[in-house]
């Protein structure tokens, strides 16, 4: 619009022109109107420019929290290891002078058990087929060390697929509890059940023992510190992957000894 005036004004030879109020008018109508949407296409592309910076954010901040999951992870489940590892080398050095061929079977068990263990702290998952074949590595040391006083059996449901996925060291933990606070203080010893099945696309698994029972259990002089520890590592592990949906349960049997009741959605 200024161009034609100007272009006109020089043609004319500097004459006046009639209409040039109203183009001044459609001027600044154009001024406004080129404000406005000059206004509009900053605010929209500021308003993309912030979503993008909270998308990353949120992204940036999702990750380091996977990250701070995962190193918890890693800590809780490294705290469950000890215990049992100080415990199996000094029956082994026992075993070694008193009978040199059933440390070499606690042995070769420990072994498998270090290597599914190496395997299962590098993943957050492994299939429940891996998690009970260390579990019987596991069970077949204590059987070494307890002997008849100890026995054990593993039932799983017909609708257990063996090959589903399963956070490790849920299940050792509760086993070892089993056997350390409820069959070996009983002078009969004891069986240890564990029972797997899956209930509305949940895990349902349950560590049953006919031991001395919770009440004996917390009378006895032996320190308890790592039965706790063990517990609350569990519900700490749970909390973090499943929140209000992992549950763990320790309830007395009617019949004596303890059951506790681990529940948590399948993997997907």
């Amino acid at each position: 619009m200024l161009g034609t005036v100007n272009v006109w004004w020089w043609v004319s030879g500097f004459g006046a022109f009639p209409a040039f109020d109203g183009l001044i008018n459609s001027l600044i109508i154009a001024t406004f109107l080129t404000t406005l949407l000059y206004q509009f296409y900053l605010n929209r592309e500021q308003s993309h420019q912030l979503e993008a910076e909270r998308r990353e954010a949120e992204l940036l901040q999702s990750q380091q929290q996977k990250t701070l999951v995962q190193s918890q992870l890693k800590v809780l489940q490294s705290q469950i290891e000890p215990h049992f590892l100080f415990n199996t080398l000094a029956n082994l050095k026992m075993l070694i002078r008193h009978d040199p061929q059933k440390a070499e079977l606690l042995l070769d068990n420990f072994s498998d058990l270090l290597r599914f263990s190496l395997n299962k702290s590098r993943s957050d998952y492994v299939s429940l087929k891996d998690e009970l074949r260390s579990l019987e590595s596991y069970l077949a040391i204590q059987q070494i060390r307890l002997g008849e006083r100890l026995q054990y059996k593993v039932e799983l449901a017909e609708t257990v697929n063996p090959s589903t996925a399963v956070p490790p060291l849920l299940i050792q933990p509760l086993v070892e509890n089993a056997i350390f606070h409820g069959i070996e203080p009983s002078s009969r010893g004891g069986l240890v059940c564990l029972k797997v099945a899956t209930e509305a696309n949940q895990w349902v698994i349950e560590v049953e023992d006919n031991g001395v029972g919770l009440q004996a259990a917390s009378n006895t002089s032996e320190p308890n510190k790592h039965n706790g520890l063990a517990l609350n590592n569990i519900k700490e592990r749970l909390a973090t992957l499943f929140q209000e949906k992992g549950k763990l349960q320790i309830s007395s049997n009617k019949q004596g000894g303890v059951t506790a009741r681990l529940e948590f959605p399948c993997a997907q």
